[in-house]
């Protein structure tokens, strides 16, 4: 029992562990990226919700009821909610992955130079 608590414990430094996550990340995201952008059509949503929401008439009503802030609000929720469907699902999965992996990578780097900084022997160089 007592061997166990003698024995050093190998971890690795915090900047290697996300750098590890930053490939592990972008390499799962573009991944599965591929897979849902090889198994998926693109999304138009419905015909007759199309029909009705691109209409002249709805948006004549819809301005006039809560001003051009609601179309504009409409439109700006239109567009988010295609990017969860489709093709486009693929793409929003791949650039989220990356940026993920980005804030990762510029993570390990900022501990990698706080590492070197309080501990001046490792420098190399």
């Amino acid at each position: 029992m007592d061997e166990f608590k003698k024995m050093p414990e190998k971890r690795f430094p915090l900047h290697v562990r996300f750098y590890l996550a930053g490939i592990i990340v972008l390499i799962a995201g573009l991944a599965s990226a591929a897979l849902i952008f090889i198994s998926t059509a693109d999304y138009t949503g419905g015909e007759l919700e199309y029909e009705i929401t691109h209409s002249k008439s709805y948006e004549f009503q819809l301005e006039r009821i809560g001003g051009k802030s609601a179309v504009m609000g409409v439109e700006l929720t239109q567009l988010l909610g295609s990017l969860w469907h489709g093709k486009r699902l693929a793409l929003s999965v791949a650039f989220l992955s990356i940026g993920f992996a980005m804030v990762c990578f510029w993570l390990a780097d900022y501990f990698s130079i706080q590492s070197r900084r309080d501990n001046p022997k490792d420098r190399t160089g």
